[in-house]
């Protein structure tokens, strides 16, 4: 039998490879125009086999080239196809290498099938990345590119093959695959069906930030104690008595230090903040007055009240959010509400730690097992449709903070905005029927009083104007 055996070969004892490449075969309707061509014409291109001489499929043929038109074949009842046996293709490195520069004329083979492809070569014995590309025509980065996507998660595959990242920005699953907890906050941000344009590429600076922030808080030490420079902590740089140069990567560090500026290494990147002291023509504070001190005194007695008030509503949440309904079966019309709510609710690296909290009454720990993603959206998953507007509302709508006595204050800016106070006292009532608690209600009440006082000292003040005029 020579190389250039060509002949008609039964289908039926055409063999589909267990490494094809191609691991579907396209678009069905695509198929089915090629099946009625074939039955109608053959096959104007010829399959590509190798010849099976042991094992249970000895006197068959392993399909290298055609596992498409096999398929097509037996979709059109054609008994046989015009093809080449090919014996020289007697090593599994050669067969995918032939299968490998087929798919490069022709398209449907994705970028994660061709990965897993050229990383079988690569763990054959003797292979390596230089004889890999020059076997199938391709750089070495290419080979080394795709090598690292093989090894990358099924979401990443699914997500390069669909145009959701680059094989570039795939890079950073195999970046962080040691850093268990930044790995978790890829696979978030990659199956988050809501992802921005350029959110993938800011995490991936956050976290190589995060990352390198020992390494650069360590040199920034050094830097400052190697031209003694003056250092401020976080509570002097909101202090008011120095001001930020936001411009500072302008010029470099010794020139900052020569001028006689402040350091502060900041605790989440370990680099330099540069601040200046504040030139200041105020007198000096006098001290507090009885009545100030009282203020002071309740406000941290109102802010102890409302850490309670916090830790109750928390309680009544989770027994919200756990409560089976009384057993009874969703209507029609709540799984149809469930299932359009429910994909929407989860979002951030914080929705999954708050959600498992609540729902799972443990500590979220990643990916899968115990506490992880999987188990956070399956649970998130089962709930009601009214559960899932609460937790949403919780994840989505209540203002941060809520346990400093300024969120409560009526008189401020941002009460009425669209993520206020006043809208989650709102929501929290219509929603869950919950009125603002203790607390809440004598803080709220204790900055009315402030402003109301205010408010009278200064008609006070204008009236005794008009009688002196």
């Amino acid at each position: 039998m020579s190389p250039a055996d060509y002949r008609m070969v039964a289908v039926a004892d055409m063999v589909p490879h267990p490494h094809n490449p191609r691991t579907d075969l396209g678009d069905p309707q695509k198929l089915a125009e090629l099946a009625n061509d074939i039955a109608e014409n053959g096959n104007t291109i010829r399959c590509r086999l190798f010849p099976i001489t042991e094992g249970l499929d000895a006197g068959k043929f392993l399909v290298i080239e055609g596992h498409r038109r096999r398929a097509a074949a037996e979709l059109g009842n054609v008994e046989t196809l015009y093809s080449w046996v090919d014996p020289s293709l007697d090593t599994l490195p050669l067969q995918i290498e032939a299968m490998l520069r087929e798919n490069t004329h022709r398209e449907g083979i994705t970028a994660s099938n061709e990965a897993k492809a050229i990383q079988t070569i690569l763990e054959c014995e003797g292979m390596s990345v230089k004889k890999v590309a020059k076997a199938i025509h391709r750089s070495e980065s290419f080979i080394r590119k795709r090598s690292r996507l093989a090894g990358l998660p099924a979401v990443a595959h699914h997500l390069v093959d669909a145009g959701g990242l680059t094989l570039e920005q795939s890079d950073a699953f195999d970046e962080f695959k040691d850093d268990h907890e930044s790995y978790q906050e890829l696979i978030l941000m990659a199956t988050n069906p809501h992802r921005g344009v350029g959110e993938w590429d800011r995490l991936v600076k956050q976290l190589r930030t995060k990352r390198d922030a020992p390494v650069t808080k360590a040199a920034s030490e050094t830097l400052i104690k190697e031209l003694s420079i003056p250092t401020l902590d976080r509570n002097q740089t909101y202090s008011g008595h120095y001001n930020r140069d936001y411009q500072a990567d302008r010029r470099p560090d010794e020139e900052h230090a020569a001028a006689g500026e402040f350091a502060f290494i900041n605790e989440n990147s370990g680099q330099i903040e540069w601040y200046k002291k504040a030139n200041s023509s105020q007198a000096p504070k006098t001290p507090p007055t009885e009545e100030e001190k009282e203020a002071r005194r309740k406000l941290k007695d109102i802010e102890a009240g409302l850490e309670q008030d916090l830790a109750i509503w928390d309680e009544h949440l989770r027994r919200c959010l756990t409560d089976a309904g009384g057993g009874l079966p969703l209507t029609p019309t709540e799984k149809i509400l469930q299932a359009g709510i429910a994909p929407n609710v989860l979002g951030s690296y914080y929705g999954y730690e708050r959600a498992c909290e609540l729902i799972l009454g443990k500590k979220y720990d990643g990916l899968s097992g115990s506490g992880g993603a999987i188990e956070v959206r399956e649970a998130v998953a089962k709930l009601r449709p009214l559960q899932l507007v609460m937790l949403m509302a919780e994840l989505q709508l209540k203002p941060s903070q809520l346990h400093k006595p300024s969120t409560w204050d009526p008189t401020s800016y941002s009460w009425r905005e669209s993520e206020g106070t006043a809208r989650w006292i709102l929501v929290r009532n219509d929603v869950f029927n919950y009125p603002p608690a203790v607390f809440e209600r004598e803080a709220m009440a204790h900055f009315t009083a402030l402003k109301s006082k205010s408010t009278d000292t200064a008609a006070d003040e204008d009236q005794g104007e008009d009688d002196d005029a």
